[in-house]
């Protein structure tokens, strides 16, 4: 468990000599396992460990450190962490767990004290796991750093079937991993097992961290965490999570799924002649199928015969652009960026989707869409409109409070009613179109321009762009959560409820925040 900060949470001290007595241990360092440096100051955060935890783009490596059990690798977000003896990763250390700035920039392991060393730009941080702790430093202990990567030198490597390994050359002076899509993933540093010489763990610049037995000389490579920065959709399946991002420069989309079960983690990967560079947008599945939104059509993924189909304005789509996908039975809402089409994804010859634009809809681009009281609601870039699929037109929809006159850009429906989020604040209306609720931006809601919107019994949850505001119904009380709080970045693409948990896709990954841990009050 963390510290906490003095006076604050059932962990403060009770009483001035306490109080006293604990400033003076931190001072000292008589709570830090040895460590007397006077400028050491603890990094603290008013939550319980495990509250915040976020996955991050774990492909570029850039140095090692090995602990008793621990493998710690360096990153430009952050620290990861693999058990050597149970073969499996641990949650990796970010900005959610309290490091100022993940960018590290160099890494060492004190074996003396148990103490984890990053050198970040903001400077040097200590780190001990038994108290789950990071302390600013004064200097950071060149002395040692170890990085074994010139003794990656081999003539050649047995390697997975996607890839294929080249040796040292002018261009690559460690080595480089080539994939099938010809991507190239150089070698930037290693570190021989301390205790399993013969095992020698690898960092690559885009493909994670492998592992070569230089017995045999054949390399194996670990997956974890998202695939891409920038997490902007989440789609929850039974105990799959399936997350898609924001592509880089010239790679097709890749989607991340993460099973819960066992921490494990895939990535689903189409050929650049199914995909073409784009983002994944939006996610939802039908028994055996899978369909991903992207920014150049609309992809199927059948499960069981793991075949990709691609939909296009070709097969009736109103544009190349998805912006939402939404299940209706045995059938598919998409939206465009020149609105909505009614899929039928087991018709794979022919015009498959049909284009919704009759009525006032018009073209504009479609956020979201639900079901409710007869109709098939669509939350657009200019309001919120409803059809009756069988026999009408779509209508736009007006309240007197006027907050569904411009973006509406998520809807989520609950026994209460239909909850819309817009760029005007955020409105509740039953059935017969009343509004029950309404906050508007400014006024009843402290800020504006919402984003993504999730709702339970007990809280709102809405994203706007500094950060992610809860609604706590029984208080009646606005709670705002930032970068201080655990949150990688200061906007949230999409909010996913899961329990006690609520999971946010971000600018720097994915944070899952345990809301209802009742060891905190709130």
């Amino acid at each position: 468990m963390r510290t906490l900060r003095l006076g604050i949470g059932p962990w403060a001290p009770c009483c001035p000599v306490a109080a006293r007595l604990a400033v003076s241990a931190i001072l000292f360092g008589l709570a830090w396992g040895g460590t007397s440096e006077l400028s050491a100051q603890p990094v603290r955060r008013d939550y319980y460990h495990g509250d915040w935890l976020s996955y991050v783009n774990m492909r570029q490596v850039t140095g090692f450190a090995q602990g008793f059990d621990l493998l710690y690798m360096a990153m430009p977000n952050g620290v990861g962490r693999f058990h050597t003896v149970g073969r499996r990763f641990l949650p990796p250390l970010t900005a959610s767990s309290g490091l100022d700035d993940p960018k590290i920039l160099q890494i060492a392991f004190d074996d003396d004290y148990q103490t984890l060393w990053v050198e970040t730009p903001l400077g040097p941080y200590s780190y001990n796991e038994v108290i789950d702790e990071w302390r600013r430093e004064f200097e950071f202990p060149l002395g040692l750093v170890r990085d074994d990567v010139s003794s990656v030198r081999f003539p050649s490597l047995f390697t997975p079937f996607e890839l294929s390994y080249h040796p040292p050359g002018r261009a690559t002076p460690h080595g480089v991993f080539i994939d099938r899509n010809l991507r190239r993933f150089p070698i930037t540093s290693a570190l021989r097992d301390a205790v399993n010489r013969s095992r020698l763990f690898i960092g690559t610049w885009g493909y994670g961290v492998g592992e070569i037995d230089a017995v045999v000389e054949d390399v194996r490579f670990y997956r974890n965490g998202p695939y891409q920065d920038i997490v902007q959709t989440l789609y929850h399946d039974g105990s799959l999570w399936y997350m898609g991002g924001r592509a880089y420069v010239d790679e097709p989309p890749v989607i991340s799924i993460y099973d819960a079960r066992d921490s494990a983690w895939a990535y689903l990967e189409p050929f650049y002649a199914v995909a073409a560079t784009g983002d994944i947008t939006a996610i939802t599945s039908m028994e055996e199928m899978v369909f991903f939104g992207t920014r150049f059509g609309l992809l199927k993924l059948g499960r069981e015969q793991d075949r990709w189909r691609k939909y296009t304005p070709t097969d009736g789509l109103p544009h190349e652009g998805i912006t939402a996908l939404y299940r209706d039975g045995d059938l598919l809402w998409v939206g465009t960026q020149q609105g909505p089409a009614l899929l039928d994804p087991r018709a794979d010859t022919g015009r498959a989707a049909i284009r919704m634009t009759t009525g006032a809809i018009g073209s504009p681009w479609v956020y979201a869409f639900t079901r409710a009281w007869g109709y098939v609601w669509a939350g657009t870039q200019t309001g919120l409109y409803r059809i009756r699929q069988t026999d009408g037109d779509w209508t736009r929809i007006a309240t007197d409070v006027g907050l569904l006159r411009g973006q509406v850009r998520d809807m989520v429906l609950r026994p209460e009613g239909l909850w819309c989020a817009t760029d005007g604040g955020l409105i509740l209306m039953d059935s017969t179109l009343r509004a029950r609720e309404v906050f508007r931006n400014q006024v009843e809601l402290p800020d504006g321009n919402l984003y993504a919107l999730a709702v339970d019994g007990a809280n709102l949850w809405v994203s706007s762009l500094p950060g992610v505001w809860r609604y706590i119904r029984h208080k009646s009380v606005w709670r705002h959560y930032t970068r201080d709080d655990g949150l990688l970045h200061e906007f949230a693409y999409d909010i996913v409820l899961d329990g006690s948990y609520v999971w946010f896709g971000t600018e720097g990954g994915v944070t899952r925040f345990y809301w209802n841990n009742p060891l905190r009050l709130e």
